[in-house]
């Protein structure tokens, strides 16, 4: 997403050094924006499992891993859906909430679904 905030031109300030942090290479967004380079491969890497510890995972010795690596890291991490862990989280999914939209004759109703 923050490659995206740079070509669709935002102009919003970043850190420099949190972009490293999350495996951007600042040089490469401004001022011109650098097309990536190829995605890596999955050869040698598999979907890791949901207690498997994230940063004792081969692609992340590094301090500051690359955005191609970050990409991998996140392709191959396991389904994460707190519906299914919290079943609670249920109750707010069938919580009737204020829904405003606009019909054919441009008027604006509001009501609760």
């Amino acid at each position: 997403m923050v490659r995206e905030c740079f070509k669709a031109g935002t102009e919003i300030l970043f850190y420099s050094d949190k972009l490293r942090e999350i495996g951007l290479d600042p040089s490469s967004l401004y001022p011109v924006i650098l097309p990536r380079p190829p995605p890596l491969s999955i050869d040698g890497h598999g979907i890791r499992s949901r207690s498997s510890d994230l940063f004792s995972n081969a692609l992340f010795q590094s301090a500051a891993p690359s955005e191609e690596k970050e990409e991998l890291s996140d392709a191959l991490s396991p389904l994460y859906d707190q519906l299914e862990i919290d079943k609670w989280w249920w109750v707010l999914e069938y919580l009737p909430l204020p829904l405003n939209h606009q019909e054919g004759n441009r008027k604006w109703v509001a009501e609760f679904k």
